[in-house]
């Protein structure tokens, strides 16, 4: 059979940092009283307890609002960010965003965590990381590190357009050319529209302006009256985008008249 993963990658078992069991909840991560400036770091672990492959990234927000949180690495004070502004979108009710990335944590790694929000005095948000070793005939390197595509304040990610009559809107450049070499993508959109139950599908677009190429064509996505998108994020698409590449995407949705604003952002994985 053509195509499919490559051979190697194999999952061994995960263990969690920053979840308290005896509650239920995670670590919590304080966003600054200042609108859409970060707060303070909050540690997740003091050292890692192996050399992981593998992250899963778990963040929640009942907050009604959008909030980014930069996941970093390294000693107090001198903090490494390896995975910028993750969104989680608002919602009315409580929300979990799931990220599984193949990324490598060295053993003894302090792992911590910080937030912002689009409002001021905004709280906190939770959040967990859940690191993975190799299983025993696992051969692939993980990677190193994630990069926010496309982010902003002004709409917790780039303004994208639907078009008229459920019909696809004009491609929004996220990027005129990539700043490296990214071994994959996933996808966060904010839905800017409160509680409207909407329906939308997302390309993602490779090429110059007027010769986009779409690559990840109708990923969906569906708020249901709550303010926020099921899924909150996609999964990790292991899709090879060279360094100098230019990426966009365009949005069709469910609710017909002249386009809705939605706010979308890519993180691109490196080595």
């Amino acid at each position: 059979m053509s195509g499919g993963f490559p051979a190697g990658l194999q999952i061994g078992g995960c263990t969690d940092y920053g979840t308290d069991t005896s509650n239920t909840v995670a670590t919590s991560i304080t966003a600054n009283n200042t609108q859409n400036v970060k707060g303070s770091y909050s540690q997740l672990v003091a050292a890692t307890s192996f050399d992981a492959c593998g992250m899963l990234i778990y963040m929640k927000n009942g907050k009604g609002l959008f909030y980014s949180l930069d996941l970093a690495i390294g000693a107090g004070g001198a903090e490494k960010i390896i995975a910028p502004d993750l969104v989680t979108a608002g919602a009315t009710t409580t929300m979990a965003t799931q990220i599984f990335v193949p990324i490598c944590i060295p053993k003894g790694t302090r792992i911590s965590a910080r937030c912002q929000a689009n409002a001021a005095s905004a709280g906190a948000i939770t959040c967990a990381v859940y690191l993975c070793d190799g299983g025993l005939s696992h051969m692939v390197e993980g990677y190193a590190g994630i990069d926010a595509i496309g982010f902003g304040t002004a709409n917790y990610g780039t303004a994208v357009t639907s078009g008229a009559t459920s019909a696809k809107g004009s491609y929004a450049q996220l990027i005129a050319s990539t700043a490296r070499d990214y071994a994959g993508l996933f996808a966060v959109v904010a839905n800017s529209n409160g509680n409207d139950s909407i329906n939308i599908f997302m390309d993602t677009a490779v090429g110059a302006g007027g010769s986009e190429q779409d690559i990840i064509l109708n990923t969906p996505f569906r708020s249901n009256g709550n303010g926020a998108f099921r899924p909150t994020v996609t999964p990790f698409i292991p899709i090879q985008i060279p360094k100098g590449t230019r990426l966009a995407t365009r949005i069709a949705d469910d609710r017909g008249g002249s386009g809705i604003t939605f706010g979308v952002t890519l993180y691109g994985v490196y080595q």
